[in-house]
């Protein structure tokens, strides 16, 4: 919760967030912070969350060796 906290007062200092409304996915730390703060906040469920992380996790693992087979390619090689 501190850094929650920590993070709020930096944000509060550098941007005008007194109007904006955070959305807080269950996270109670979260929401006491912004109580803290006195700042607006309302709870959503996400629902997909799981299947939008799974997704990034295949694309992920699928790209990552691709920058290693560029890397070993030399430069007479590849313009040939």
């Amino acid at each position: 919760m501190q850094l929650a906290v920590l993070f709020l007062r930096e944000l509060r200092e550098k941007q005008q967030v007194k109007q904006e409304t955070f959305l807080v996915d269950e996270a109670h730390y979260l929401k006491a912070a912004l109580e803290r703060h006195g700042l607006r906040f309302q709870i959503t469920r996400h629902r997909n969350r799981n299947a939008v992380e799974r997704v990034y996790c295949v694309v992920k693992r699928r790209n990552s060796p691709f920058p290693n087979t560029i890397s070993i390619v030399e430069p007479p090689t590849a313009e040939s």
